[in-house]
C-alpha cells in the first residue's frame, strides 16, 4: 500500500472507472525524479485489474529513442500483435480499438518523455479519439527532462484530462514507510533525519530500506550513522540514466556541483562549469525541475546518490582534472580554506604552487578543532608534491601524529631532520616528540645531543630550546642509583624559572629527586609549585615533561592546584595521548586524595585508550591498578593490571602485579602475596626507587607477615617505614604508619599514636587515610568518648566513596557506601539532569542523544556526580538522588 498517496489514487481510480464505462482519457503522473511516479503508475494498473480491464504496459528509455515503435511493440507484445503488420496512420489505434471492444483496456506508459517519435504519434492519434472508447491511458512524465520539451510530448501533455503531481513524503510518512519496510517501529529522530537527507522522496527511501534490511540496520537513532553509510546502487543507476540524456550545460552544471560539494555556490558552479548567466539559469532550472536539487534554497543535491551517479560517469582522470580545477576556482574566488583543501585531496595531479600552503593551513585548522586524522590527510597529500617544503611538512605531520601514533611521528621526525635547514628548526622539530613516550616514539638521543651542540655553537642560541632538549635527554637517560643524587645537586643551584626550557628541565630533576627522596620534601614542594604557577594548563604541556609534576606533588602530599591544572585540558572526542595522560594524572590525584573508585575508573579508561608506546600511561596506571586492586580486594582489577604490561616491564612491576593477583585471590594466598611483595621491595631498592608514597609495599607486606606469624619481620618493616616517612615528611605516609603503630600498642601510648596520626593526617589531602585513623581512634577510645571520631571517620569514608572502615585492619570492606549528604546538593544542574535520566534506565548513548551532547560529556558528568555523592555507580543513584534534590 502506497503511503500518503490517497488523493492521487482517487483521481486515477476515477479515470479508470470512467474508461470502463466507455469514457476513456489520458491521465498523467508528473514530477521530479524519485518522487514515486512509477509506483503510482503500477498502482493505476492494479486499479484497472480490479475493474476487469486488460492492462498493457511499456517503459520508455533514453537509449531506445531511435527504435521506431519501440513503446508500441512493448504494449502489444502481450497480445502477440505485430504493430507493423498493417500499414496506415491508424492501423495500431484500430487494433487497440478492437481489443477494447473485447474488454476495457488500460495502456500504461512509464517515462513518456523518452518514447520514440513513432510511438508518440500513434499514442496521440489514439488519445485524440479516446473519449468515446473504453480505454484508459496513464503515463508518467519526468519534469525538467529535455525530452519533455519535445513537441510530440507537449501535445500529449496538453491533451491529458487529468494530471497528478505526487509530493514528497512528510516526516510522519517517512516514519510509516520505514516501520512497514523494516518490520519494526521507526523512531521519530531516525525518520526526521532520513526525511532531511532524502527530501522525503520514495526512490531514495526505498533504496535505503533495502540496504538496511540487507545489512541488518534498524530504523533507530543509534544506527543512523550506519544507515547513512549505506550506498545502494539502484538510485545511482537511475540517476545516471537520467543525466545521460540532458543537454551539455546540465551535465556540466552537475559535474561542477559534484566537484565543489558543500562549497557549491552559483558563482563557483558557473565558473567551474564555464557557463554564462543564461546557460547557468537554464541548467539550474532543469536541475531543480528534475528534482536533483531542491526547488528552493542553496545548491545542494537532494541525496548523496546524485553525486555518486555523476562521479560514477567520470573516468579517474576526468575526476582528477575536475577536482584540480575546482580547487583553483575556489582559491581564486576566495573560497574557504578547507573547501579548497578538500578539492585538492581529490586529485593526484601536480597542483599549483599555492596548494602546499593551503594544505598546511587547512591542517593547522583541523588540528585546532582536534581533528588530527584530517590534518594528517592534508599533510600527507601535500608531501606527494612537497618539493623544497618537504622538511616543514614532515615536521607539521609529527605535531599531528604524536598524539595518536608516536612511532609514526618518530619515523617522520627522522625523515624531517636532514631536510630542515637551521639548528633552530631542527631543535623545534625535536621538541615536538612526546617527552613521556616509550623508546619507539622518541628520536635517537644522538640527534638531540647534536641539536643542543649546534644551538650553543651557532649565532641563534636559544636557551629555552636548549633547556627543552636537555630535559628530554635527562628523562630519556636510563635511571640509576646516582640519578636522584645528581638531580638533587642540580636543583640546589640557581634555576631560571622564567625560562620555559629550564622549568621543564627542573620538572624532570624534581621527578628523579622525588623517586629517590634525595631532596627535602619542603624544597621539592616549593620548586614544583613555582614551576606549576608559571605553566598554564593545556594540551601542549602534556607533550612535554610537565605531567611529571603530578607524581612529584602526589608523593609530597601537596596536591593543591593540580585538579584545576589538569582540568584546563580539553579532552578530545576521540582519545589521544593527551587524553590518556590527563586520565592517568587524574587517577594518581584521586588515589592520593582517597577517591579510590574514581581513581580506578580514570586509570582503566587511560589504559583502555592507550597505545603500547605510551610509556607514561602504562607505567603509571598498571602499578596504580595493582595497588588499588589490593586496597579494594578486586581480583578483576588485579588481572587487568597484570595484563596491561608489555614484555619489557620492569622487574618490580612484575612482582607487584603478581602480588596483587595473589592478594585478591579467593582463599588464603598470604604466603604468595608476601613473597611477591617482598620481591617488589627488593627490586625497588635495587632500582633506587625509594618513595613510599608512590610505591607503598612495606605496610602491606607487614600485614601479611603478621597473618603468617612473622611478628618480628612485620615490626621491622613498620619501623623502617616509620623512619622513611619521618624523614620524607609527607603527612599521608607518616599518618598511615603512625596508625599502624598505634593499633599495635595497647593503652595510652597507642591512643597517643592514633591521635598523632589523626592530627598529622588533618593536613593531608588523603581524606581516606584520615577516615581510617579517626575510626581507629574512635574504636580504641570506645563509647561515648570515641563516638565523635567514629562519626567523623564514617562521614569522611562515605565522601571518599567507601563503606565505614573496620578499625584494626588496613583493608576496608567493599560493601556499598553509606552516603551522608549535606543540606545542599553538591551536584550541578547538568549532573542532576543526567542522574535523573540514569535512574529512569536510560543508557549513556540515549542520554547523549536526548540532551544533544556527546557520550563523553555524559560520562564526565556521571563520574563527577558519583564522586560528589560518594557512590560507586549508577546502581546507587536511585537511593541517594532524592535526598540530593531535596537539599
Amino acid at each position: 500500500m502506497l503511503i500518503e498517496r490517497d488523493a492521487e489514487l482517487t483521481v486515477l481510480g476515477e479515470a479508470v472507472r470512467a474508461a470502463c464505462a466507455g469514457s476513456g482519457s489520458l491521465s498523467l503522473v508528473r514530477g521530479p525524479l524519485g518522487i514515486g511516479r512509477s509506483a503510482l503508475l503500477h498502482a493505476a494498473g492494479d486499479l484497472a485489474v480490479d475493474q476487469g480491464m486488460r492492462v498493457l504496459r511499456a517503459g520508455a528509455s533514453p537509449t531506445e529513442q531511435g527504435f521506431a515503435d519501440g513503446v508500441v511493440r512493448q504494449l502489444l507484445e502481450p497480445v502477440h500483435d505485430d504493430p507493423l503488420a498493417e500499414h496506415g496512420a491508424d492501423a495500431v489505434p484500430q487494433r487497440w480499438r478492437r481489443l477494447a471492444a473485447q474488454r476495457p483496456l488500460a495502456l500504461l506508459v512509464d517515462d513518456l518523455q523518452w518514447a520514440d517519435a513513432e510511438s508518440l504519434h500513434k499514442l496521440a492519434y489514439l488519445v485524440n479519439r479516446v473519449s468515446a472508447l473504453p480505454v484508459a491511458v496513464v503515463a508518467t512524465v519526468l519534469d525538467g527532462d529535455v525530452g519533455a520539451d519535445r513537441l510530440a510530448v507537449d501535445d500529449l501533455v496538453r491533451a491529458a484530462a487529468t494530471t497528478v503531481r505526487p509530493r514528497p513524503l512528510t516526516v510522519a510518512g517517512v516514519r510509516t514507510f520505514f516501520s512497514r519496510r523494516c518490520g519494526e517501529p521507526a523512531d521519530e529522530t531516525f525518520a526526521k533525519e532520513c526525511w532531511s537527507d532524502t527530501g522525503g522522496k520514495p526512490m531514495f527511501l526505498g533504496a535505503l530500506a533495502v540496504g538496511m534490511l540487507a545489512d541488518g540496520v534498524r530504523p533507530v537513532a543509534e544506527q543512523l550513522a550506519e544507515a547513512r553509510a549505506l550506498r545502494p546502487p539502484e538510485p545511482s543507476n537511475r540517476l545516471a540514466r537520467c543525466l545521460s540524456c540532458q543537454p551539455a550545460r546540465v551535465t556540466r552544471f552537475a559535474m561542477a556541483m559534484t566537484a565543489l560539494g558543500d562549497a557549491a555556490t552559483p558563482t563557483f558552479v558557473a565558473g567551474l562549469a564555464q557557463l554564462d548567466s543564461v546557460d547557468f539559469e537554464e541548467a539550474e532550472r532543469a536541475m531543480r525541475r528534475l528534482g536533483l536539487v531542491p526547488e528552493h534554497g542553496p545548491l545542494r543535491y537532494v541525496d548523496d546518490a546524485v553525486a555518486d551517479a555523476v562521479a560514477g560517469a567520470l573516468s579517474a582522470d576526468e575526476q582528477d582534472e575536475l577536482h584540480l580545477r575546482a580547487a583553483g576556482v575556489l582559491f581564486r574566488g576566495g573560497g574557504r580554506l578547507e573547501d579548497i583543501a578538500q578539492r585538492l585531496l581529490g586529485t593526484t595531479s601536480e597542483p599549483e604552487p599555492w596548494a602546499t600552503d593551503v594544505l598546511r593551513a587547512a591542517a593547522s585548522a583541523a588540528s585546532a578543532r582536534d581533528d588530527s586524522a584530517m590534518a594528517a590527510r592534508y599533510l600527507r597529500h601535500a608531501l606527494v608534491h612537497g618539493g623544497a617544503r618537504r622538511g616543514d611538512l614532515l615536521a607539521d605531520l609529527v605535531a599531528v601524529e604524536r598524539g595518536t601514533d608516536a612511532a609514526a611521528a618518530a619515523r617522520h621526525l627522522r625523515q624531517a631532520l636532514p631536510l630542515l635547514e637551521t639548528p633552530v628548526e631542527r631543535a623545534k622539530a625535536l621538541c615536538l616528540a612526546p617527552a613521556l613516550a616509550a623508546a619507539e616514539g622518541r628520536p635517537d638521543t644522538r640527534f638531540v645531543r647534536r641539536a643542543v651542540t649546534e644551538l650553543r655553537a651557532g649565532p641563534e642560541d636559544d636557551p629555552a630550546l636548549s633547556g627543552h632538549l636537555e630535559a628530554r635527554l635527562r628523562f630519556w637517560t636510563p635511571y640509576t642509583l646516582e640519578t636522584g643524587e645528581d638531580a638533587a645537586a642540580w636543583l640546589r643551584g640557581d634555576i631560571a624559572m622564567d625560562d620555559p626550557g629550564q622549568r621543564e628541565l627542573a620538572t624532570v630533576q624534581l621527578h628523579f629527586a622525588t623517586l629517590a627522596e634525595t631532596l627535602p620534601r619542603a624544597l621539592i614542594i616549593d620548586l614544583a609549585h613555582r614551576v606549576l604557577e608559571r605553566e598554564p594548563g593545556g594540551t601542549a604541556q602534556l607533550y612535554t615533561a610537565m605531567p611529571l609534576l603530578v607524581p612529584v606533588l602526589v608523593a609530597a602530599d601537596a596536591t593543591d592546584g593540580l585538579e584545576s591544572w589538569l582540568g584546563a585540558v580539553t579532552v578530545r572526542e576521540t582519545p589521544d595521548l593527551a587524553a590518556s595522560l590527563v586520565w592517568t594524572c587524574q587517577a594518581l590525584l584521586w588515589a592520593a586524595t582517597g577517591q579510590l573508585r574514581v581513581a580506578k575508573e580514570s586509570a582503566v579508561r587511560a589504559l583502555d585508550t592507550a597505545s603500547p608506546d605510551w610509556a607514561a600511561v602504562v607505567g603509571t596506571c598498571a602499578p596504580l591498578l595493582a595497588i588499588l586492586a589490593m586496597e579494594l580486594r578486586d581480583p578483576e582489577l588485579a588481572s587487568r593490571a597484570e595484563r596491561a604490561w608489555g614484555p619489557d616491564r620492569p622487574s618490580w612491576a612484575l612482582s607487584l602485579s603478581h602480588a596483587a593477583v595473589a592478594a585478591t585471590s579467593p582463599g588464603s594466598a598470604d604466603p604468595a602475596a608476601a613473597e611477591y611483595l617482598a620481591d617488589t621491595g627488593r627490586q625497588l631498592r635495587r632500582a633506587g626507587l625509594a618513595s613510599s608514597v608512590l610505591f607503598p609495599w612495606r605496610l602491606r607486606l607487614a600485614v601479611r607477615y603478621e597473618r603468617l606469624g612473622k611478628k618480628d619481620q612485620a615490626a621491622e618493616l613498620i619501623a623502617a617505614e616509620y623512619e622513611q616517612a619521618l624523614g620524607w615528611g609527607a603527612p599521608s605516609a607518616l599518618g598511615r604508619v603512625l596508625r599502624m603503630r598505634g593499633q599495635r600498642v595497647d593503652g595510652g601510648p597507642g591512643v597517643r599514636l592514633l591521635d598523632e596520626s589523626v592530627q598529622i593526617l588533618e593536613s593531608s589531602g588523603n581524606k581516606l587515610e584520615l577516615a581510617k585513623s579517626l575510626m581507629a581512634l574512635g574504636k580504641r577510645l570506645g563509647s561515648p568518648k570515641g563516638d565523635a571520631s567514629l562519626r567523623a571517620g564514617t562521614r569522611l569514608a562515605a565522601q571518599c566513596g567507601r563503606a565505614p572502615v573496620v578499625a584494626g585492619t588496613e583493608h576496608p570492606s567493599t560493601a556499598p557506601a553509606q552516603v551522608r549528604h549535606t543540606a545542599k546538593s553538591p551536584l550541578t544542574r547538568a549532573e542532576v539532569r543526567i542522574a535523573e535520566l540514569v535512574v529512569t534506565g536510560r543508557r549513556n548513548k540515549e542520554i547523549a542523544a536526548e540532551l544533544g551532547v556527546t557520550t563523553r560529556a555524559v560520562e564526565k558528568h556521571l563520574t563527577s556526580a558519583y564522586r560528589k555523592l560518594g557512590i560507586d555507580g549508577r546502581a546507587d543513584l536511585s537511593d541517594v538522588l532524592p535526598r540530593a534534590r531535596q537539599g
